[in-house]
């Protein structure tokens, strides 16, 4: 299935994947065609940004800009339920809601991790849900939202529904709690 999920992903089409939080909503975090359909398939405004998941601190620095804070809670979090918000480098502004900055992750789940290394590339990391509506925390509830309007469900059971703490390495500041504790 990681073979066939990477594939569609060079496709531009979208996916449904595990991740350590929820069930995320996948595409090329490179492929603005393939974005845009994140943004409709959720039903969302393309104003608000989207995060993007990746399988290194070698594939993130190569996007993005990471400062010594931004890499030292890298190393010490990841994979992890944590979003850096950093400068971006070369995303798409589709991604960014329209700012210089960029969420990025590296979720601690195996399939996720291998399919992003699979596919060479991020990965969009918003949560498989219509925007309102509760994020997906199983297959089943991701399909009852999201229908054939995905391509590919990747199913690995029920996740644990808490959402990664997001922090802004550029402003210095938690911007969403989750359970990481940042001090």
């Amino acid at each position: 299935m990681i073979d066939e999920a990477a594939l569609l992903l060079k496709e531009g089409k979208v996916i449904v994947y595990p991740t350590d939080t929820v069930y995320g909503l996948g595409a090329d975090a490179l492929n603005e065609g393939a974005i845009s359909r994140i943004f409709e398939i959720k039903g969302r405004e393309k104003d608000m940004a989207i995060s993007v998941a990746v399988c290194s601190l070698n594939m993130a620095r190569e996007y993005a800009e990471f400062d010594d804070c931004a890499e030292k809670l890298f190393v010490k979090y990841m994979p992890g339920a944590l979003t850096l918000i950093v400068k971006n480098r070369k995303f798409p502004e589709i991604l960014t809601g329209g700012t210089d900055r960029i969420g990025i992750r590296m979720p601690d789940e195996d399939i996720a991790l291998r399919l992003i290394r699979k596919f060479g590339r991020p990965i969009t990391a918003t949560s498989a849900n219509k925007h309102g509506k509760p994020p997906a925390k199983t297959v089943e509830e991701a399909r009852a939202q999201l229908g054939d309007e995905v391509d590919l469900y990747l199913d690995d059971g029920k996740r644990d529904g808490k959402p990664s703490t997001v922090y802004d390495c550029v402003s210095r500041k938690v911007i969403r709690q989750g359970s990481l504790t940042i001090e």
